[in-house]
């Protein structure tokens, strides 16, 4: 059941016994742009790592192990023309507990979400700093992933627009070179303005979750967003040929 929470804010609440844990995502939306996805992916990097009330990662990771070994984590996603970033935590439903992690568990994003580390006006400069140059290593070493970059090249190739031929985490130009400052003005945007899914899958109801997901504090917000994408049919069909010195053979195809 969807249900609004102010405008551009709504929870999604699946009721379900199928599973031991309660699962909470917080989706956040936003149009598809150019040096964004880099950036948004850097940010989630940066938020996963530590907050004001857990200003450290073991800190952080013990509250988790607190709430039974919580999972806790970041990822990024791009339909269409909408660029996601995705916050979840999943915690133990009541029957496995002393007492109720729901009320816990949204506590806890709350404070990644919405109290980051900060060192005055922007985000903590040593911490952007070691993410980011973390993330350019990760993107250095996808080179000798070739499943992952048969998967780019297709994508590069297929699009004709260069914002949907990026990845979803970005390219390493988005990221090289990026400060506090900057990514400080891409998390103020991003919990202003963009179009918030808060989901949560478990043995609950709306009347439930509802009260705990108005304590996240999102705003109300007007947003537009346009999910689809579409591009001629590419004919002839666009072909790319590369040759490595590997064990096995790589084909990804793309169809309209």
């Amino acid at each position: 059941m969807r249900t609004k929470i102010t405008d551009g804010v709504y929870l999604n609440v699946i009721e379900s016994n199928q599973f031991k844990t309660t699962r909470i995502n917080v989706q956040f939306l936003a149009p598809l742009r150019a040096q964004q996805s880099g950036r948004r992916a850097l940010l989630t990097s940066v938020l996963e790592t530590n907050s004001a009330d857990y200003p450290t990662q073991d800190q952080l990771s013990a509250r988790l192990e607190e709430m039974y070994g919580a999972s806790f984590g970041f990822g990024v996603a791009r339909e269409g023309a909408v660029h996601r970033m995705g916050a979840a935590i999943s915690v133990l439903n009541d029957q496995y507990t002393d007492h109720s992690l729901l009320p816990d568990a949204f506590a806890f994003l709350q404070s990644v979400l919405m109290r980051p580390l900060m060192a005055g006006d922007t985000l903590d400069p040593a911490t952007v700093e070691r993410e980011r140059d973390n993330m350019l290593m990760y993107l250095a070493s996808l080179k000798e992933d070739r499943g992952t970059q048969a998967a780019l090249a297709l994508q590069h190739s297929y699009f004709d627009d260069a914002v949907q031929a990026a990845p979803s985490f970005g390219e390493p130009e988005d990221i090289d070179g990026i400060d506090p400052a900057t990514l400080t003005a891409v998390y103020h945007d991003a919990i202003a303005h963009d179009a918030i899914e808060i989901i949560v899958l478990g043995p609950v109801t709306v009347d439930t979750v509802m009260p705990l997901a108005k304590q996240l504090g999102f705003a109300a917000r007007t947003v537009e967003l346009s999910t689809g994408y579409d591009q001629p049919v590419q004919l002839p069909v666009r072909r790319v040929h590369e040759q490595a010195a590997v064990q096995q053979a790589k084909l990804n195809l793309a169809t309209t």
